[in-house]
């Protein structure tokens, strides 16, 4: 008896060996699913803020880009406090392409709504060579302003050789709600 009771005793315990391994064994595997399962988690959280991050850069890379071309928008039109320097470059170009320029008249229509762009119309002549005159016509169309010339008429001017008479008409853009800090 002595045999089977220690036969006995090497298989309880050989089976509580085996019973305390298979829990080990469950428990280890349970917690590496677990943590598995954490680890899944946390890489779907890292991946969608890497891409918020991403999308967050291109954002801010796009109203960069959009501020810099709405700026540049802006520039081309009027504010109120730039027509009397708009009016210099418009004499100044004058000088520049050689003729002597003068600003007649000045027309805001500021009537309506605020919000609205208004038209600045401007008459000038202008007195010179033909070619000075062409030249002073072409250095108005390319104003950094949103101008258009709407009428320009040359004549020969009387009893001088060579000198012609420039009329032009033109309309150039004010917004008069931007001032030069919102450029």
């Amino acid at each position: 008896m002595y045999i089977r009771t220690s036969y006995k005793a090497s298989l309880v315990i050989a089976l509580a060996a085996a019973v305390a391994l298979a829990a080990a064994w469950g428990f280890i595997a349970y917690r590496s699913s677990v943590l598995r399962d954490q680890i899944v988690g946390l890489e779907e959280k890292a991946a969608a803020a890497l891409a918020r991050g991403q999308r967050a850069q291109e954002a801010r890379a796009a109203l960069r880009e959009t501020g810099a071309a709405i700026r540049s928008v802006d520039a081309r039109f009027l504010s109120k406090d730039d027509i009397p320097g708009f009016i210099s470059l418009v004499e100044s170009q004058g000088a520049a392409a050689g003729v002597k320029a003068d600003v007649g008249s000045i027309d805001l229509d500021e009537k309506g709504d605020l919000s609205e762009l208004k038209t600045l119309r401007l008459r000038l002549t202008a007195k010179g060579a033909w070619k000075d005159c062409v030249a002073y016509a072409a250095a108005l169309e390319d104003l950094p302003y949103a101008v258009q010339v709407d009428a320009l008429a040359l004549s020969k001017a009387a009893g001088a050789a060579g000198v012609w008479n420039m009329t032009v008409e033109m309309t150039a853009l004010v917004d008069l709600q931007r001032t030069d800090e919102t450029i």
